[in-house]
């Protein structure tokens, strides 16, 4: 799983109407940790490189959910109902849902929102793949970093195949 801390907190506001809406952003060119290699592998990072999600994002028809841990049980949005939005720009793909009163009264939503409004929600884990090479012929890279930095295989996304969920 790819996790995304970003240095601003996931924003949680409250409406007259009884939704809440929470925004954030996923953070291009950040390096996770994958793996820290073992007693005797090395390391493993990856880095999702500006608008790798664009391959999907772009493409209004394409549904995609805001989830809470990768769970299609437990959604709190989603963009073909209305309720998610996302932003690509080069330094982040930002995201703003409108979590419906109807969501709130769900145990995976009230969770959810109490655990965002204690600040233990820190970021955004996208659920991707890499599409096949006819489509994208070169959707990835791989390169080992920089001798200086470490001692890692570094796999950099350029453009990924989002599946349907954002889990938070």
């Amino acid at each position: 799983m790819l996790w995304n801390f970003t240095p601003e907190p996931l924003e949680l506001r409250r409406s007259s109407d009884g939704s809440a809406a929470v925004s954030g952003r996923f953070k291009y060119n950040v390096p996770a940790v994958l793996s820290d290699g073992g007693p005797t592998g090395r390391p493993r990072k990856e880095v999702i490189a500006a608008r790798a999600f664009a391959y999907r994002v772009e493409d209004m028809s394409e549904d995609i959910h805001l989830l809470v841990g990768h769970d299609y049980g437990k959604p709190l949005a989603s963009r073909g109902a209305g309720t998610l939005k996302l932003v690509d720009s080069d330094d982040a793909l930002s995201f703003s849902a409108t979590l419906t009163p109807e969501i709130q009264r769900t145990t995976w939503g009230a969770d959810f929102l109490a655990a965002a409004a204690a600040g233990l929600v820190g970021g955004i884990s996208p659920g991707f793949r890499i599409p096949p090479k006819r489509a994208v012929p070169q959707a990835e890279k791989v390169e080992n970093e920089d001798p200086k930095l470490g001692t890692a295989i570094i796999r950099t996304v350029l453009a990924m195949k989002a599946t349907r969920g954002w889990p938070a």
